[in-house]
């Protein structure tokens, strides 16, 4: 067939991420495709018709720039069957960005697609980080963190609910957490590769830069589990917190007076997105090193999935 061609805008220093596409029908063609640039827009390609338009704009906080480096993930909502793009900004090319630690990234969920267009995201649906926002966009927040012991990996908790409210005139059409740990104080945290999925878990990779020599560049990261149609903390274990081989009850962190399952783990080093095999994740680090950690899978138990009676005449 003809060649496509669709252009993402005209502004200089700007760049597509590596896009992500969507077979709506399941017939096996792609009709739709979602890509971050440079300039923190988010964009649609209706690839049928060779259209394209910026369906959102990533903002920080005092309207920082929040550049997408990474290509989106998409993931369907069995319970509304929308259609959800998620992705996390930062950059890490050349040595002003690689340096800044004063920057706020921030980590997001949005509704890309849905049979309710009141909760389709807009370039009008700007994060809105002031404590009495009723923003289309719900705030989550990091609610604490611990420090890694002998004994412990290193944890980050997150928000626990409330759910989004996904129907009637005023739905909310995604979430978003600023990548800050739970004092506020910047450090630079930013997402440079794409989200996955494990089971019903959503990771997301982070990495923390330390400005120390421009020739060998380091600093340290998170790997990250939330409930990805609620931007919360997972409900169980996600991971093998205090190392015993085992993903159950006692990898739980308790934060002030609340207890939280560990779905976020924290390292010394950079890590890279990880690769699973079964419930085990294994990790590279910038440095050359790895490690595995044992997971509950995501909430998945495999069985079969669907059966057909052969009968004979």
């Amino acid at each position: 067939g003809d060649l496509t061609v669709s252009e993402a805008g005209t502004d200089t220093d700007n760049g597509l991420a590596a896009p992500a596409t969507f077979d709506t029908d399941e017939d096996g063609v792609q009709e739709w495709a979602y890509a971050g640039d440079l300039l923190g827009n988010v964009w649609e390609f209706d690839l049928d018709k060779g259209s394209q338009q910026v369906i959102f704009q990533t903002e920080g906080p005092a309207s920082q720039e929040q550049p997408i480096t990474a290509g989106l993930l998409l993931g369907k909502e069995s319970s509304t069957g929308d259609l959800w793009a998620f992705f996390g900004t930062g950059k890490y090319l050349g040595e002003s960005y690689r340096d800044d630690l004063s920057s706020i990234q921030s980590w997001y969920g949005i509704v890309v697609q849905s049979s309710n267009n009141k909760r389709v995201i807009s370039t009008s649906d700007t994060p809105d980080r002031s404590p009495t926002a009723d923003s289309a966009l719900v705030e989550r927040f990091v609610e604490g963190e611990t420090a890694a012991t002998n004994d412990r990996l290193a944890t980050r908790v997150f928000t626990k609910g409330p759910d989004l409210i996904t129907d009637g005139n005023s739905p909310d059409k995604g979430w978003f957490i600023d990548l800050l740990p739970s004092t506020g104080d910047p450090q630079g945290e930013r997402m440079v590769v794409p989200n996955q999925f494990q089971g019903s878990v959503l990771l997301g990779t982070s990495l923390i830069p330390e400005a120390v020599d421009v020739c060998n560049p380091s600093g340290r990261g998170y790997i990250m589990g939330l409930n990805p149609f609620q931007g919360t903390n997972v409900a169980e274990a996600f991971v093998d917190a205090n190392g015993d081989g085992q993903v159950n009850a006692a990898d739980k962190v308790t934060i002030g007076d609340e207890t939280y399952a560990v779905g976020a783990i924290g390292f010394s080093r950079i890590p890279n997105a990880p690769i699973f095999v079964g419930s085990t994740m294994l990790i590279s680090f910038d440095d050359g090193s790895t490690a595995s950690v044992q997971t509950s899978g995501g909430g998945t138990t495999p069985g079969r999935m669907s059966w057909r009676e052969i009968v004979g005449d």
